[in-house]
């Protein structure tokens, strides 16, 4: 049976996957090679993934490619993303609207929260800053009552500063994270917590990409 509609033109070219079920948590990113065998004639492909629950995006390196080369497709799981098991099409289509395409199982573990606790959200998950600069993201916490916000791994020598510290169930706090002129350039997972009287809590990751000046 064939995955595509009737009436789409299959290539002559043919893509596969080096792993037909992958596996991710939610916070996580996890890589596909995505190889494709080239037809009767030179031609290049365009890229796309299809099936993607809300949260996960898909980023191709590259995203065009010519038929008989290989691309790298990252897939990056949000926080918020619910677990379950998903199937995956991708595609390469060439100029000529001609496709061939093929699929993997995407199964994404969603984290395990405390019965009683505290669920945060962030938006937006990931920022890019200048070292000495700051990086912002909005928090938004349901469930667990009033909790206290804080932070852990954030980059040595960083400041972080909440408003305000205490939140009241689906209440809303600014997260700013100060970083330091000798901040190294690279990925920082920082985690931020929300902690109840009762010692539950909830967790959410913000990835922050410090840049140096070049």
């Amino acid at each position: 049976m064939s995955i595509f509609p009737t009436h789409v033109t299959r290539g002559d070219f043919a893509l596969s996957v080096d792993s037909l079920s992958v596996r991710v948590d939610a916070h996580d990113a996890a890589t596909v090679v995505i190889g494709t065998t080239p037809g009767g004639r030179p031609q290049t492909l365009t890229m796309a993934a299809h099936g993607l629950p809300d949260g996960v995006s898909a980023t191709f390196s590259p995203p065009l490619l010519a038929a008989g080369g290989s691309t790298r497709l990252t897939l990056v799981c949000g926080g918020w993303t619910p677990g379950g098991i998903h199937p995956v099409t991708v595609t390469g289509t060439n100029i000529d609207g001609e496709l061939a395409g093929c699929f993997f199982s995407l199964t994404i573990t969603a984290p395990e929260r405390q019965p009683g606790g505290a669920r945060v959200w962030l938006n937006p998950e990931n920022e890019t800053a200048q070292a000495g600069f700051a990086a912002q993201t909005r928090v938004t916490v349901t469930g667990g009552g009033a909790v206290r916000l804080a932070v852990r791994d954030a980059p040595a020598g960083s400041r972080v500063t909440f408003s305000p510290t205490v939140v009241y169930e689906g209440g809303r706090a600014v997260v700013w994270i100060f970083t330091a002129p000798d901040t190294p350039s690279g990925r920082y997972p920082v985690t931020i917590c929300a902690t109840n009287a009762r010692g539950q809590s909830g967790t959410a990751v913000f990835t922050l990409d410090v840049a140096t000046w070049s």
